[in-house]
């Protein structure tokens, strides 16, 4: 049986990590095989992730940094996710590909034909099987995070961009689900398991 592939989507502060967590509590404590991950999810990607954050002020271009993150992609693609799906888990990730075209095509001015191309090449053209993107007022999202990295201190109007990118990116995608992330923790979570679960009780099916 191949598992699931489902990522969690969004801007900064819109609670991705905390939604995964729940989420990803409810299926061990319901039995199911899953396995949580995100982006950087690998040995490689953690050092990648080290030199990402360290550079400030342009110090790297954005295609550079673009690259690097399509990079740790392609490692967790063949090291986590396509081993795991292929021994039947549900493999949930915070942040996948559309991050990276939101971020860096809708906020940095990258071509998106571009970084798609390359995008799934690196990821072997596997697209997640759920996107559950949360969205948010980048304001609200913003006034959320205490310690703010260096992609968080960017002006407002990129945060609003990169929203507007989400949700322009995500038009014609049926295995996108959009979710308000401006309620209650609880209120968001039980919205997830309603649409997730679907898909889980089909891979089930499939024993």
């Amino acid at each position: 049986m191949r598992g699931k592939f489902i990522v969690f989507e969004g801007g900064n502060g819109s609670g991705k990590t905390t939604q995964i967590r729940l989420f990803n509590k409810y299926l061990v404590k319901k039995g199911v095989p899953v396995i949580s991950t995100h982006g950087f999810g690998t040995k490689f990607g953690q050092i990648i992730k080290k030199i990402y954050l360290q550079f400030e002020n342009n110090a790297l271009t954005p295609f550079t940094e673009a690259l690097l993150l399509c990079s740790t992609r392609s490692q967790l693609i063949d090291k986590l996710i396509i081993p795991s799906l292929k021994n039947g888990y549900i493999v949930l990730c915070d942040r996948f590909n559309l991050s990276i075209l939101a971020y860096y095509c809708c906020g940095l001015d990258l071509s998106v034909e571009t970084l798609s191309f390359i995008l799934q090449s690196a990821t072997r053209n596997l697209r997640p099987d759920l996107t559950i993107l949360l969205d948010i007022d980048p304001v609200i999202a913003l006034g959320r995070i205490h310690q703010r990295d260096r992609f968080e201190r960017l002006p407002l109007e990129f945060h609003a961009k990169v929203r507007d990118g989400f949700l322009k990116l995500v038009l014609k995608d049926n295995k996108t689900i959009i979710i308000s992330a401006e309620g209650s923790i609880d209120q968001i979570q039980l919205k997830i398991r309603d649409i997730a679960l679907e898909l889980i009780k089909e891979a089930e099916s499939l024993v």
